[in-house]
């Protein structure tokens, strides 16, 4: 069954949408991100999920209530399909580099005439035979965000932000840290100049701008300029960091009674 893309209408709205990256592949997390109020939850799957994990996680997103998206490595139309056919809603493609590319994409995501998607009934997005308009429906929600990773992206960046199609054009701080030679550094002056092109570049072509960060600070500076999607962060992250602080405070707080133990001895 083809559900309504609440993300879609709210960029529509002009409303920020929020959301996190998922690397485990445990239904537990995506439910725990619905009932802490995120908007949406993006599936790793250019690093860490398979299509088989995600179409658990993606019935854990529908039953909890949050917008499913994936996150793939390239423009393979085979895999786009197998993701939307599992259940997710929106498809973030990597590694945009030319129009031509944001073209395709938008192909691999809509069924005839519009793109290339194979037509089938019996997925579970279709609703296993149950909808026989689904493919009208799903060309109207699913979300297309075409991710720009690279300096041939920026150079190409007005071109791509006109494909029409296309829901968001993002940028990603990793590989585009790297590319301006300051890999890591996702607060260099360098990554957020750039970042503030491409939100200024979409607003200008009418389209929205998603940007990933995991720092507060750039998370306002962006949404301030005009940014509609939000990544913040991914949830191996905070699990990593709350295991760390969580030991650190233990040790802390188990050093006084160490200190106390060696004086009475």
């Amino acid at each position: 069954m083809i559900r309504k893309n609440k993300l879609k209408q709210a960029l529509k709205e002009g409303k920020v949408i929020k959301g996190m990256l998922q690397f485990l592949p445990h239904p537990d997390i995506t439910e725990m991100l619905a009932i802490t109020g995120w908007d949406f939850v993006q599936f790793e799957a250019e690093h860490a999920i398979s299509v088989d994990e995600g179409r658990v996680l993606a019935l854990a997103a529908d039953a909890s209530g949050i917008t499913p998206l994936v996150k793939l490595a390239g423009l393979d139309p085979l895999q786009i399909a197998h993701w939307l056919d599992a259940g997710v809603q929106g498809v973030k493609v990597q590694h945009i580099q030319t129009r031509a590319d944001a073209e395709r994409a938008v192909k691999a995501c809509k069924h005839e005439p519009t793109g290339i998607r194979s037509w089938c009934r019996g997925t579970r997005a279709a609703g296993h035979f149950s909808d026989s308009d689904f493919a009208k429906k799903a060309d109207e929600e699913v979300m297309v965000i075409v991710t720009i990773e690279d300096l041939e992206g920026i150079k190409n960046l007005e071109g791509i932000c006109s494909v029409e199609g296309v829901d968001v054009v993002a940028v990603g701080p990793g590989d585009m840290s790297a590319a301006l030679g300051v890999p890591g550094q996702q607060d260099h002056p360098k990554v957020r100049d750039t970042f503030l092109k491409l939100i200024d570049t979409c607003r200008a072509k009418g389209v929205a701008a998603g940007v990933n960060t995991a720092i507060l600070e750039a998370a306002n500076l962006y949404v301030e300029r005009g940014a509609q999607m939000i990544v913040f962060s991914g949830e191996k992250r905070i699990v990593y960091q709350g295991f760390l602080k969580s030991k650190q405070e233990l040790d802390e707080a188990l050093a006084s009674v160490s200190d106390g133990r060696r004086s009475k001895a």
